[in-house]
C-alpha cells in the first residue's frame, strides 16, 4: 500500500481525474502490482481496490476471482460498500475500519478504507483505496487469550458489522450475541444496553476515535467464583485487542503518508533552489 504514494504517474493522473475527468484505465493492473509486491501470506490479503472520486473503479487485485467481487458497488450480495461510500463523501479522514461476510468464499471479511488525497493546502480527495483482509488474522490472536467454555468475544464498530469474533459460546450466547449486534449496527446509545442477558454478563471497552467497540458476553455461572479477577482480565483482553488494532491504523496511516510529505518537502525545496538560482 505505501506504493501507492511512490508511484507518482500514478498519484498524478488520480490528481487530473478528479480535476478534469480523464481516463485512468491503464492503471488497471496496479492493484495486482500491490497486492502481489507488497503483501505476504501472513497478511492474509483477500483483495485490494482503488477507484476515483466518482466511485469508478480505476485498479483490482483478489486473491480468488471467483469468490470475490470484481467490483464492490456492484455485487448481488451486500458487501456493506454503503459503509465506504457515506465515509469517502463524508467529512471523516481517518483510516475507516469496517466489514462484512462474503457468501461466496464463506469467510468473514476486515476492510480498510483510506481516503487519497493532495498536500497541499487545500488537501481534496482525489481517490481512495479499499483493502480487505481474512478476520482470522484478527481471530487467531483473540481467540489465544479467550480459551474458556462460555465465553463469546467480539470487534464491532458502532453502525456498522461485527468484524471479527471468536470464544465458545452456548447456543443461547450466539443467539443473544445476534441480537446485540443488530442493535449495534443500527446505532445505539450506551444507555440502551443491559449488563445482564439471560444469565449472562456483557462488558464493553469502547475506542471512540475510530468508532471501535469491543464485547464480551460471559456465563454468570463462570463468574460466581473469581467474578472480580475473571471482568478485569476481559477487560484487559479487550482494551488490549483495540489497542493493537489502533496501533496497526496509526503505524498504517504513518507508512502511507509519510512517503508523500517526503515527497512534497523535496518538491518545496527544489522549488526554493530554482528560485534562488534565478
Amino acid at each position: 500500500m505505501l506504493t501507492i504514494y511512490i508511484e507518482q504517474d500514478l498519484i498524478s493522473d488520480l490528481r487530473s481525474a478528479a480535476e478534469e475527468g480523464t481516463s485512468m484505465k491503464d492503471y488497471y493492473w496496479r492493484s495486482w502490482y500491490f497486492a502481489r509486491k507488497r503483501f505476504t501470506k501472513e497478511d492474509q490479503l483477500f483483495a485490494v481496490y482503488l477507484y476515483d472520486m466518482q466511485d469508478q473503479l480505476v485498479s483490482a487485485y483478489r486473491y480468488n476471482a471467483s469468490s470475490f467481487p470484481r467490483n464492490l458497488y456492484q455485487t448481488e450480495y451486500d458487501s456493506n460498500s454503503a459503509r465506504i461510500y457515506d465515509y469517502v463523501h463524508g467529512e471523516p479522514s481517518d483510516l475507516m475500519i469496517s466489514g462484512y461476510y462474503n457468501p461466496d468464499a464463506k469467510r468473514n471479511v476486515v476492510r480498510f478504507v483510506l481516503k487519497l488525497h493532495n498536500y497541499d493546502e487545500a488537501r481534496e480527495n482525489i481517490g481512495y483505496l479499499v483493502c480487505d483482509i481474512n478476520s482470522n488474522a484478527l481471530t487467531s490472536i483473540m481467540s489465544k487469550y479467550v480459551d474458556v467454555d462460555q465465553v463469546c468475544l467480539w470487534l464491532q464498530p458502532v453502525d456498522d458489522q461485527v468484524i471479527a469474533m471468536t470464544g465458545r459460546a452456548s447456543k443461547s450466547q450466539k443467539r443473544i450475541q445476534k441480537q446485540l449486534a443488530k442493535v449495534i449496527e443500527n446505532y445505539y446509545h450506551s444507555d440502551q444496553l443491559e449488563q445482564e442477558y439471560d444469565g449472562n454478563y456483557l462488558i464493553k471497552v469502547s475506542q471512540k476515535e475510530y468508532n471501535l467497540e469491543a464485547f464480551v458476553l460471559v456465563s454468570q455461572s463462570l463468574l460466581t467464583a473469581t467474578q472480580k479477577s475473571l471482568i478485569r482480565t476481559l477487560r484487559i483482553i479487550m482494551a488490549g485487542m483495540i489497542g493493537a488494532i489502533v496501533l496497526l491504523v496509526f503505524f498504517l496511516s504513518r507508512w502511507m503518508t509519510k512517503p508523500v510529505e517526503c515527497l512534497q518537502n523535496l518538491a518545496d525545496i527544489s522549488v526554493t533552489h530554482y528560485s534562488h538560482s534565478l
